[in-house]
């Protein structure tokens, strides 16, 4: 008898909430900014600016691999420096922030992120989320 309430608690509540129950956006403040790239076989890199001067940086291509650190802005550079034990084989990086003010794009401008100090070439990811408050 208890064996069949139980299925069926299961079945109801697999149905009645297929995402889980607890949403991970509750748990997430909101981000200061978020940009990402997606690139070829659906591969994508993104970069997500807390408020609080962290950042978290997500590649998902064949797996996903993510690393933290602390963040610092002055004038339109962005000073990334990773923490110790991140999977990033750097100490720090820059990104360069270009706001653009045109209301008909879906995005607000784009950050130009330099993998290295020394790279002549950076990833272009587009600003999809800011909140300056």
């Amino acid at each position: 008898m208890y064996s069949v309430f139980f299925i069926g608690a299961v079945l109801f509540f697999c149905y009645t909430y297929p995402f889980g129950i607890i949403k991970s956006s509750i748990l997430e403040s909101q981000p200061y900014l978020k940009a990402t790239r997606i690139g070829t076989a659906n591969c994508s890199f993104s970069i997500r600016l807390e408020h609080n001067q962290k950042f978290s940086e997500t590649t998902r291509c064949f797996g996903v691999k993510k690393n933290k650190g602390k963040y610092t802005i002055k004038n339109d550079t962005v000073y990334f420096n990773y923490y110790n034990n991140s999977e990033a084989e750097i100490n720090k990086t820059i990104g360069i922030l270009n706001f653009d003010n045109l209301s008909d794009k879906d995005y607000y401008g784009t950050l130009l992120f330099y993998e290295t100090l020394g790279d002549k070439k950076p990833v272009k990811l587009k600003i999809y989320e800011l909140n300056k408050d």
